[in-house]
Formats: C-alpha cells, sequence, structure tokens
C-alpha cells in the first residue's frame, strides 16, 4: 500500500475513532519534522479541537513547506 494512501486510512480512521486520540496526536505533532505526516496530524489536530497545540500548529503557519503552512492555517481555527 502506498504511503499516502495509509496516511490517508489512517488519518479517516483517527477522526472516526471515538475515544481519546489526543495525547497520541500530540506527541507525533510534536516530533514530526516531516510534511507528509505533520499536514494529515495538523488536519487531526483541528478537527478534533486539539486545543493544547496552538502554539504548535501557529509555529507551523510560517513553515517554508507550503503544504504544513496552508495545513497550519486551515487547524488554526479548530485549536484555537
Amino acid at each position: 500500500m502506498p504511503l499516502a494512501t495509509s496516511l490517508t486510512s489512517t488519518k479517516a480512521a483517527l477522526l472516526s475513532f471515538n475515544g481519546k486520540i489526543n495525547d497520541g496526536v500530540v506527541r507525533f505533532l510534536n516530533s514530526s519534522e516531516d510534511a507528509k505526516t505533520l499536514v494529515p496530524l495538523l488536519e487531526i489536530a483541528g478537527t478534533r479541537h486539539i486545543h493544547e497545540e496552538y502554539q504548535r500548529v501557529a509555529k507551523l503557519t510560517g513553515s517554508s513547506d507550503a503544504s504544513v503552512s496552508n495545513a497550519a492555517f486551515t487547524a488554526l481555527s479548530g485549536v484555537a
């Protein structure tokens, strides 16, 4: 399975999961620098309203990677 398909499936599963995933998302969001990982994590953080990630998301709006920066700007309203 290609990585993009795997990440999309994983993101969909996490978004539909009814349990507590915030700690895991926070841990991975704070330790990752890879755009392929950060973009779906930012989408999850924004959708799941993980407010404790506001500072990290705000910082990532200044990313030199446009996909990360765009995802961070989109996620800001959800984590604010």
